[in-house]
């Protein structure tokens, strides 16, 4: 796991000067006590507090880093995957048929690699502007295509860079093979002149330690379209949630688990375009929607706020546990009440 771009080292410049002696008139009488003007008394907790803008977890170091999306597959012959452990945010979207595919979000780090990187949908693209994130990708469908090549997205493209910058692995076979390490990430954006630094707004969190209301969500399950199930099973120690996709969710690299500390379960509208099974998904009409965090689960809706998909309740911002994000996009028929169970 790599900070990235480095740590921002803090310049302390001492400033010194010599000042001329005061007056015989001016200088102050020797019973009389000198104060210093303009002092103000220190507040206790008045630091300004950093933290990273899409997990609202605290830092040390001031974080500019541009954020950098990628579209991961979830085919089971891609599974484990590569990177999803370090990402901030995660989108999980059916592309074709009943398979889904992730759009991961990286912001307060980047792994060292990352992958099986798949090609991508207008509504991926869609979900990585909400950031203005710089966008990786392995192949694209037409209107993604059009849609890249005419707009103002930045995006790396494996079907350019196959095999130099985009590395096949010989343990999987295509199209589930595409990696991309970290320095060939940082290479390929050197040669696209994409810029590395962005100033990100911040997403909405909760201090630490806040309870919450809400039923009790330990167990829940997303089915999309009755071929394809997710569980996630939350750990009463950790205060996080473990993901199963017919087997538990881990890092290839590593073997450690994912670990999640909110689920955000919206419906929306899908649409079949074409004999291939592409589709269209309706990422800006809003909708209904469940927000789960520290064992509770909270009936909300979801709102498209400038590209972003967030939960919104009484018409303010419901504001996410500080962490990981993981965001099941599901289709509005059946919906919630059809496909979601806890």
């Amino acid at each position: 796991m790599k900070y990235w771009f480095g740590t921002m080292m803090a310049l302390l410049i001492m400033l010194t000067g010599c000042s001329e002696p005061l007056a015989e008139e001016e200088s102050p009488d020797q019973n009389e006590q000198v104060t210093e003007e303009n002092e103000e008394p220190e507040v206790p907790g008045s630091e300004v507090m950093l933290t990273h803008p899409l997990t609202g977890v605290e830092t040390e170091i001031i974080n500019k880093n541009r954020v950098i999306g990628a579209v991961i597959n979830n085919s089971p012959a891609a599974r484990p995957q590569s990177g999803l452990l370090e990402a901030d945010l995660i989108y999980e979207v059916l592309a074709e048929y009943e398979v889904t595919r992730f759009v991961a979000l990286y912001q307060s780090q980047l792994p060292e690699r990352i992958g099986p990187i798949r090609s991508a949908r207008p509504y991926f693209v869609d979900l990585s502007d909400g950031y203005e994130a710089m966008l990786v990708i392995h192949g694209w469908s037409p209107d993604a295509q059009t849609m890249l090549t005419n707009g103002t997205t930045d995006y790396l493209n494996g079907l350019y860079y196959d095999g130099t910058l985009f590395e096949r692995s010989s343990e999987r076979v295509a199209p589930h093979n595409s990696y991309l390490s970290l320095n060939q990430l940082m290479e390929g954006m050197e040669l696209e002149q994409i810029e590395l630094e962005a100033e990100v707004e911040p997403n909405v969190f909760l201090d630490n330690h806040v309870e919450v209301s809400g039923e009790s969500a330990t167990e829940i399950s997303v089915n999309y379209l009755e071929l394809y199930e997710v569980h996630y099973r939350f750990d009463e120690t950790k205060r996080t949630y473990y993901r199963y996709n017919e087997e538990q969710t881990v890092d290839y690299e590593t073997g450690a688990a994912i670990e999640l500390d909110n689920i955000f379960i919206v419906e929306a509208a899908h649409q079949i375009l074409d004999e291939a099974g592409r589709r269209s998904v309706d990422l800006e009409s809003g909708g209904k929607a469940l927000l789960i965090h520290s064992g509770k689960i909270q009936e909300v809706e979801w709102v498209n706020n400038a590209g972003r998909i967030l939960p919104i309740k009484d018409g303010e911002i419901v504001p996410f546990k500080q962490g990981q994000t993981w965001v099941n996009i599901i289709p509005d028929s059946p919906g919630l009440k059809g496909s979601v169970t806890y």
